[in-house]
């Protein structure tokens, strides 16, 4: 196992409440409540969510991409760079000051995978207006839309 300390390049978060997602099959949905639109990440994009959510910062999402991937690190870092650039242009998350992340210590296993492709992230505007009608915007414990009991 590995233990890795936060360092002190970048920290992202979730922009919640207004997002929402779920990993599924090792490929990420998410969905933004507020535009409409709801988004599909490969599995790459999936695992670099994962790290996010975990308030990993850039630097170590970079170092764990090229380890689990045996990428170089000029790959890894225009690869996940661009990654986080998109999710932040989305609205997806945002800049944290890593208050909440700042101690945090991530317990990695030694997880390799061979099957690297570059992240990538899919928009879908075809059920906006069916999103923004929908009145589950409450979200509950598990970052999921919960509807109301009644």
């Amino acid at each position: 196992m590995l233990f890795l300390t936060m360092s002190d390049s970048a920290i992202y978060a979730v922009c919640k409440p207004s997002v929402v997602a779920e990993v599924i099959d090792g490929e990420l949905v998410a969905i933004h409540l507020e535009s409409g639109c709801y988004y599909h990440a490969n599995r790459t994009g999936a695992v670099i969510w994962e790290y996010l959510e975990q308030g990993l910062s850039e630097q170590i999402i970079y170092s764990e991409i090229r380890r689990r991937y045996s990428i170089d690190e000029k790959r890894a870092e225009r690869d996940v760079g661009a990654f986080i650039v998109r999710l932040v242009q989305e609205g997806l998350i945002r800049a944290s000051n890593g208050d909440n992340a700042a101690s945090a210590i991530m317990q990695q296993s030694a997880e390799t995978d061979t099957d690297y492709e570059e992240p990538a992230l899919k928009k879908h505007e075809d059920m906006r207006e069916l999103l923004l009608l929908d009145p589950i915007h409450d979200v509950g414990e598990g970052s999921w839309p919960m509807q109301e009991v009644k």
